[in-house]
């Protein structure tokens, strides 16, 4: 074994000699615990200001906007399909307005979610078709 191994490892020896009566000693728990733990606390706390900035909160307002545009549309053709069963005078159909749509409209049209409104949307008009033929 060469010379500077052999200090290394009595510089290592000495070390644990010096520690080891501290980490035996129940005082220097008393202090490191509450230490690790506030350290474990702050880390915790720090994980929700990294994930807010790292554009989930944007995302997520973004969604919740167009779940409330798609909600109020929903009450509209709902309130448009009431108004159309109450009134058996008008038989002739109504076209909706045309829908703008701009590269916003392309990938909506892609959302699954969509597509399924889009579903019952066309349901629910066949449905009013076939329910005023039949008066």
């Amino acid at each position: 074994m060469s010379h500077a191994k052999r200090i290394v490892k009595q510089q290592e020896r000495s070390l644990w000699n010096l520690m080891r009566p501290m980490l035996c000693d129940r005082r220097i728990w008393r202090i490191m615990v509450p230490m690790i733990v506030s350290g474990i606390v702050v880390l915790l706390t720090m994980v929700p200001a990294l994930a807010q900035s790292s554009g989930l909160d944007g995302r997520v307002s973004r969604l919740e906007s167009e779940n409330s545009q798609l909600r109020a549309r929903v009450n509209q053709l709902e309130s448009q399909v009431s108004r159309l069963g109450r009134s058996p005078a008008s038989r002739t159909p109504q076209t909706p307005p045309p829908v703008v749509r701009g590269t916003e409209g392309s990938a909506l049209a892609e959302d699954p979610v969509f597509q399924r409104l889009a579903t019952l949307v066309i349901e629910l008009r066949e449905r009013i078709v076939a329910l005023e033929q039949t008066q």
